[in-house]
Order: C-alpha cells, then sequence, then structure tokens
C-alpha cells in the first residue's frame, strides 16, 4: 500500500468518524425529545409485518456468551497488540456508554412490549455487534492477509447486526431508533479506534502487524509549519470561517446570556436555576476551544467541538424554548461541520 493510499484512507476514515457523530447527536436527540415517538409508524410497520421467522434465530446472538465468544475473536489479530488494546478499550467504553445513555435519554420501551423500563436507547447488545463487525474483520486480516476474508467476514457480520436488530424491533422489545443509534455507536467507537491505529506511532510494541509495513505517512497531523510558525491548516478558508462564526456566536450568546437571561421552556425544570448560564457560557467556551485546539491538532480539536456541540444541543434542547433551541443547535454544528 503506498503512503498516498494511506493517507487517503486516514482522511476517509476521520470523514466518516465526523459524520457518525452528528448522525448519532440526531438521533440521540430524535430518540430523547420526540413524542409522540418520530420512529412510531416504522415501529408499527415493523410489528404488522409477516416478518420471517428466521429472525428469531438471531435473539441468540444477544446473549451474553455468543457476544463474549465474538470478543474473544479479537484476539486473532494479536500480531497487532495496539489493535488488540484499542479495541479492547472501545469495548469497554460502548458497555458504558450504551449504560449511560440508557439512564441520561431514558427513554421507555415500546407500549406492547412485555418488557418494562427506560433504558430502550439504545441496544446494547447492538452496539457491541456493530462494534465487532468493523473490528473483527480487521483483527482477520492482520492474522490472515486475505482481503477476500476481511470482506467477507464484515458482510457476515454486518448481516448477523441487521438481522438481530430487526428482530428485537419484531419482538416489541426496541423501537427502530434504538436499533439506529446503537449500530451509529458502536461503528463510531471502531472508527475511532481505526483512525489511533492509523498512526504508526501506535505500533510500536506490535508484532509484524500490517501497520509497521507500511510506508512512513505525511498526514495532516504532521504536514510542516509555514515561516511563520502556524500550520498550513490555519489559512484553509473553511478553518477560518469555522473561527469567525464560533467566535461571533459565543460573543453574541455569552452577551444575551448574561445580559437578558435564558429563555427558558414553562415545562423545564430539569436544571436549577443558578446552573444555566454558567453551563451555556461554559460549553460556548469549550467550543472555542475546540476551534483553536483544531489549529494545531486538527482530529482532536474537531472532536472537542461536535462533543461541545452535541452538549449544547442537549442542554439547550432541555432549557430552552423550543424555537430557540432548534436555532441553537443548528449554530453549534455549524463549525463542526467545517471542520470535518
Amino acid at each position: 500500500m503506498s503512503s498516498d493510499q494511506t493517507t487517503a484512507g486516514s482522511r476517509r476514515r476521520v470523514f466518516g468518524l465526523g459524520a457518525l457523530l452528528v448522525a448519532a447527536s440526531v438521533v440521540t436527540a430524535l430518540a430523547a425529545f420526540t413524542d409522540p415517538p418520530v420512529d412510531e409508524w416504522l415501529y408499527l410497520q415493523a410489528r404488522r409485518s409477516a416478518a420471517p421467522q428466521v429472525l428469531a434465530w438471531f435473539d441468540a446472538a444477544l446473549s451474553a456468551p455468543v457476544l463474549v465468544a465474538l470478543c474473544l475473536l479479537l484476539l486473532l489479530g494479536w500480531r497487532c497488540r495496539a489493535l488488540v488494546g484499542l479495541a479492547a478499550a472501545a469495548l469497554a467504553a460502548g458497555v458504558v456508554l450504551a449504560w449511560a445513555l440508557g439512564v441520561l435519554v431514558a427513554r421507555p420501551r415500546p407500549y406492547d412490549s412485555a418488557v418494562r423500563g427506560g433504558d430502550s436507547y439504545p441496544s446494547p447488545g447492538v452496539l457491541v455487534l456493530a462494534l465487532l463487525a468493523v473490528l473483527l474483520p480487521v483483527a482477520l486480516d492482520v492474522l490472515t492477509r486475505s482481503r477476500a476474508l476481511r470482506r467477507a467476514s464484515a458482510a457476515l457480520l454486518w448481516l448477523v447486526t441487521v438481522a438481530t436488530a430487526a428482530a428485537e424491533v419484531q419482538a416489541a422489545l426496541r423501537w427502530p431508533l434504538d436499533e439506529l443509534g446503537a449500530a451509529v455507536l458502536g461503528s463510531g467507537l471502531a472508527v475511532a479506534a481505526l483512525v489511533v491505529l492509523d498512526r504508526r506511532s501506535a505500533h510500536q510494541r506490535c508484532t509484524d502487524c500490517p501497520w509497521q509495513q507500511r510506508p512512513p505517512e505525511a498526514g495532516p497531523e504532521t504536514a510542516p509549519a509555514p515561516a511563520g510558525g502556524w500550520p498550513t491548516r490555519v489559512q484553509h478558508p473553511l478553518y477560518r470561517i469555522a473561527l469567525v462564526w464560533t467566535v461571533v456566536m459565543v460573543l453574541v450568546l455569552g452577551w444575551l446570556a448574561l445580559t437578558r437571561g435564558i429563555p427558558r421552556s414553562p415545562e423545564s425544570g430539569v436544571m436549577g436555576t443558578g446552573l444555566e448560564v454558567p453551563l451555556h457560557v461554559g460549553l460556548l467556551g469549550l467550543l472555542l476551544a475546540g476551534v483553536l485546539l483544531a489549529a494545531r491538532w486538527h482530529v482532536a480539536g474537531a472532536v472537542v467541538v461536535a462533543l461541545a456541540a452535541t452538549l449544547l444541543g442537549y442542554a439547550s434542547s432541555v432549557e430552552y424554548a423550543p424555537g430557540v433551541a432548534v436555532l441553537l443547535t443548528v449554530a453549534g454544528f455549524v463549525p463542526a461541520l467545517l471542520l470535518w
């Protein structure tokens, strides 16, 4: 694989990670704040359809022994210790994320479900299956160096993931958005691990792994700085637009929050009355800090901006009037999309 191909692959993964991050934020917001559920019609259609009985077979894919066995197959990529370590970290992060979102979103199970509770979003099992559908074929590729096996295993694992998600909906265990969000979150964590793996410095302790055999690449993180000392990406027009947009938004919204207060929704009662202004000012500051960080470390800064925009959108949906919340959420995601 040539250096140009490697760099192009790295950039595609970073762009894909940004798209998955935005998609996860949108799906999470739809699952948390739409009443009646925005996916109710799709859920009813799935329940009324004469789904094949074979879908019931995929319930076993969500059992603990099967999921543990599939996770242990990641050890097949033992030649790349970085892959095994990052896969374990991504799995742990996925379990914690599924639990945290289940508590924070608190989406009730479908009204005709035999299972009661407020932990419908996301589906932990589908999240883990989606993560494995991305990383397990990579582990097989590391072991066998067979791209055909990698493609075949990826297609098979995604088939199992989709069928398992459909089986959960058909069994009235979860809503369609619970499955879609889980698939996006799981694949996002896996792609984030692959973005880290693309750095040669992550493979110093590996044993003859494919990344060690690739030629050095001149990616965006190692681009030389011009004579002024600033990286060349600062001169890109999209970065300048993102920086100006963020500075203006922080100044305008910060001034409005400090002088006129927060335009709260009458139904809001989640946060204490003294917390709203410091929280929003802090999130705006985090947004600006992410854009400035992207001047030197582009990927890390873009992730911080997307995270700040997601938190700002969540806080806005809780505390602002609906029209103001939508406007502020869109404004917060503009610099994130520009950077990605």
